[in-house]
């Protein structure tokens, strides 16, 4: 039996380097991350069956495991497949047993005593997380990068390729895509407002999952027609120049526990916001953020939410 004295990736690093590493949990996807400084690995390909004892760190995965695989096939999910708030699995999550809270040394060794036959992680998690858990023995698979739809789609080819499902694969990415195309018929030739993502001063600009939805939606991203690319944080003049026509507010935000960091206020109870022409018309629209917040197939129900607060005379009252 191994010695629990010095924690596993003590006794797998020099000592140089033991004082100045540290694990950390990136909240909002789940997923396990090791402070580095080298850029990101590239997706390693799968290398054969990767069987039945699979562990996964990262939402988005967990969600895909369950409508690819048996739950028997897997061992754990991340402690986020739990939370209601963000969480599209919670009736199905019981399924499976176990939990991991990846995030510092001591959260890994539960890993471990798992024994996994694969450790599938986030495309975030830092390449030292992956080397360290493939030095003590365990496959590791790290999930393509997200950045657009495009990007969910071939995060569920990837998983069907690596598991041995690729048929299942095939199909959950066919579905996704045709409730996407039902939402962008539902709404053709409707007005398109601008519209902005707003959360505690950060928005939503192009190249992001959101600007697809939004596209898809009938709506136009205000933040990506001034200019702004990917998730940045904007002042509060910015976000009266931008004046969009509607606001949609998905408010979520946890530690690695998936506790929740304090209750985010309403929008409305800001009265520095009154002023912006979405308040005043009444056009801020909360979605829920287990839609708005998904990099899974679940991402489809975020068009559709979007689409039914942007337009809801092109909905029958009560249909799904």
């Amino acid at each position: 039996m191994r010695s629990l004295s010095m924690p596993w990736w003590g006794r797998l690093m020099p000592r140089s380097l033991i004082a100045g590493t540290a694990l950390l949990l990136l909240a909002s996807s789940g997923a396990l991350a090791l402070v580095g400084t080298e850029e990101p690995a590239s997706t390693p390909e799968a290398a054969g069956p990767i069987g039945d004892r699979l562990v996964s760190t990262n939402l988005a995965i967990d969600e895909l495991l369950l409508a690819l695989v048996p739950a028997e096939r897997i061992l754990a999910l991340s402690v986020f497949a739990d939370d209601p708030r963000i969480s599209n699995i919670v009736e199905s999550a019981p399924l499976v047993s176990h939990r991991v809270r990846p995030g510092a040394s001591s959260r890994i060794e539960p890993i471990l005593a798992l024994e996994p036959s694969a450790v599938l992680i986030s495309p975030f998690s830092a390449p030292d997380a992956e080397r360290l858990l493939r030095r003590a023995g365990v496959r590791v698979l790290r999930g393509p990068p997200i950045q657009d739809l495009r990007g969910i789609r071939a995060q569920i080819r990837w998983l069907g390729e690596a598991l041995g499902t690729p048929e299942g694969a095939a199909a959950l990415e066919r579905s996704l895509g045709d409730r996407l195309e039902a939402t962008r018929a539902a709404v053709a030739g409707a007005p398109r407002p601008r519209v902005l993502l707003y959360g505690k001063g950060w928005v939503a600009g192009a190249g992001t999952v959101f600007d697809d939805l939004l596209e898809v939606a009938g709506g136009r991203n205000a933040a990506a027609l001034d200019g702004i690319e990917g998730h940045r944080h904007i002042s509060l003049e910015r976000l009266f120049a931008l004046d969009p026509d509607v606001i949609l507010h998905a408010p979520y935000s946890a530690d690695a526990r998936a506790r929740p960091l304090g209750s985010e206020p309403s929008l409305d109870a800001d009265p520095r916001l009154q002023a912006l022409r979405a308040m005043r018309s009444g056009r801020v629209h909360r979605i829920s953020p287990r839609l708005m917040r998904s990099t899974s197939h679940h991402v489809a129900g975020a068009a559709e939410a979007i689409a039914r607060a942007l337009h809801p005379d092109r909905f029958e009252e009560g249909s799904p």
